[in-house]
């Protein structure tokens, strides 16, 4: 039997080479004795976080602030400004 990293590999592969093939995924599949719910199958349960390189995105992005006349920003607007960024990461 096939490990899971295997399988990943075999419909990777079989994917990458359906939607380069000229006749588009479904020819492919009908050359390749594949159907073509697998490959629709495979694409979406690898993109669907099932693969072994999962995305990350990052905690911290580079803030600059600049001020021309040294004053802090009013308190109010800063605890909205936070409130609101912190809710657009959810």
């Amino acid at each position: 039997m096939k490990t899971k990293a295997t399988k990943q590999q075999y419909w990777q592969q079989k994917i990458a080479e359906s939607t380069k093939y000229p006749g588009g995924v479904a020819a492919y599949c009908r050359d390749k004795a594949i159907s073509v719910s697998s490959i629709y199958y495979w694409k979406k349960k690898l993109a669907s976080g099932h693969s072994k390189s999962p995305v990350i995105s990052p905690s911290f992005v580079p803030v600059s602030v600049c001020h021309t006349n040294n004053e802090l920003p009013d308190p109010e607007w800063l605890a909205q400004f936070v409130g609101e960024f912190v809710r657009s990461m959810k």
